[in-house]
């Protein structure tokens, strides 16, 4: 599923179920997930549970209609005492469909009946009549079937994990005092550095100055050392929440909160840097590259790059470059590091160093001038043909031909009638080959696929044959 990091409008929410009859799968959208006592008061049964079986039919598609039983390791809300397993339904036939795992645990805020969480911005609703049948899950008594409950995506339920570990205890802790009524209201939040520089948990941003002002009250806090902010013990009421810090701007102002006995305010801020990385793009010939596409990633405190987390400009005509609005952090600069190498961009990829070193580190908010970097000479275009088949020897018509390199997208052609597309294809570049489209089955849609061909084009090669004698259910 998607990360969803849009906070939602409720008009929106009306106006964005839809009826899908046929189609594409449109995504769910979802609020960035608050803690715990956000969605406290709103939930039927709140529990800490280990997921033992799933009927999921492991199509990825939320055309269908599953049952997931979870046995309870803990329970906070809406569970008569003993309780040891809970059936949840994870958004049958809606695109905020969760995906449950057995032997998962989770924190789940489930519902009773069809009933669209708050943080849900948008959802496709998709008609059960022709669901695939499934056998009844075991220990499920049709004589006296087991109260189930709805926890889909944007429903608060959380997938306990090593990252989110803090974050899950702090929920378990204020679930807790509320199951024993003993929980206060209070307002809390997290600051974080550009989560839309890549799909990923943004780092947090320490030492940003929070602020709280209503209902005669005005306090002041930092963020601690994972941009977290907390303001205990606030009186039920309205408040204003805003944020700041030097060498960085919110994407929104302040934000309007409201306490009451039973949950707490929550206000979320993303900051946008205000660092520059500046420099220069030469050819291979030493000359100005003058349009070109560059790239700069973001890294990970792993050191490696972080998924989606780059931005793409074009050099000017003195084959110069500037990087702007970026946070504190550790960065590469190139020509095709986000993207694979093209007719317009004919290069393996090619990543500016010195000394060795690619990575630029970045304060906050300093611009930074990096030394001029050359392209390599250009990949010779070699015209591949790829001949695609049934098992059986027969041509296959209109079938996908993708040439990706290592992760990125690359070419992509759709075979004739003759079952042969043809693709322009980079000397020297290593690809992943592979030929696959949907087909029908007796149950439902799969995949026919070749699986995958490394091929490296050069002066001898002229055409490649592929079998589709593999079938998936997805087909990524």
């Amino acid at each position: 599923m998607l990360n969803h990091k849009h906070r939602y409008s409720p008009l929106l929410a009306m106006l964005a179920i839809l009826v899908m009859v046929s189609g594409p799968i449109l995504g769910c959208e979802c609020g960035a997930a608050g803690p715990a006592c956000v969605y406290a008061s709103g939930a039927d049964v709140i529990f800490l549970g280990r997921v033992v079986f799933t009927n999921d039919d492991g199509s990825g598609r939320f055309t269908q209609g599953t049952l997931v039983r979870f046995q309870v390791e803990e329970a906070f809300k809406g569970l008569a005492p003993g309780t040891q397993d809970v059936w949840i339904d994870p958004g049958s036939f809606t695109s905020c469909y969760a995906e449950y795992d057995v032997g998962q645990t989770l924190l789940v805020f489930g519902r009773e009946g069809f009933a669209m969480p708050v943080d849900t911005a948008m959802v496709s609703v998709a008609p059960n009549g022709g669901a695939k049948k499934k056998p009844l899950p075991p220990g499920f008594d049709l004589n006296n079937p087991p109260k189930i409950y709805w926890a889909p995506e944007c429903s608060g339920t959380r997938l306990i994990t090593p990252e989110n570990e803090k974050s899950v205890a702090l929920d378990l802790e204020y679930l807790r005092q509320f199951r024993e009524g003993a929980a206060k209201p209070v307002v809390l939040g997290r600051v974080l550095q550009d989560e839309n520089f890549g799909i990923f948990d943004a780092p947090g941003l320490p030492g940003v100055s929070v602020t709280i002002a209503g209902n005669d009250l005005q306090r002041s806090v930092k963020t601690d050392a994972d941009g977290r902010f907390f303001f205990g013990e606030v009186p039920p009421g309205d408040y204003t929440v805003g944020s700041s810090i030097a060498a960085y701007k919110a994407t929104r102002g302040a934000i309007e909160v409201k306490v009451t006995s039973a949950s707490c305010g929550w206000a979320d801020f993303d900051m946008i840097g205000s660092g520059v990385i500046a420099g220069q793009l030469l050819s291979h010939a030493g000359r100005p590259a003058a349009n070109i596409k560059l790239s700069v990633l973001r890294m990970g405190a792993d050191g490696k790059p972080v998924l989606y987390g780059y931005k793409e400009i074009q050099s000017n005509l003195e084959g110069k470059y500037e990087f702007q609005k970026l946070p504190e952090g550790n960065f590469q600069v190139g020509v095709n590091l986000s993207s694979a190498p093209d007719l317009k961009t004919p290069y393996p990829a090619t990543t500016w160093s010195n000394n060795g070193q690619s990575a630029i580190h970045l304060k906050a908010g300093e611009h930074k001038q990096i030394g001029p970097f050359s392209l390599p000479a250009e990949a010779t275009i070699r015209r591949i043909s790829f001949l695609v088949q049934w098992p059986d020897g027969s041509a296959a018509k209109g079938v996908d031909v993708w040439a990706d390199v290592g992760e990125l997208v690359g070419e992509h052609g759709v075979t004739d009638a003759q079952g042969r597309a043809y693709l322009n294809l980079l000397e020297g570049i290593d690809y992943s080959v592979e030929a696959k489209t949907w087909v029908a089955s007796r149950d439902n849609k799969e995949v026919a696929r070749s699986g995958v061909t490394q091929v490296k084009p050069g002066p001898k090669l002229a055409r490649i044959d592929l079998l589709l004698n593999k079938r998936t259910r997805q087909y990524r």
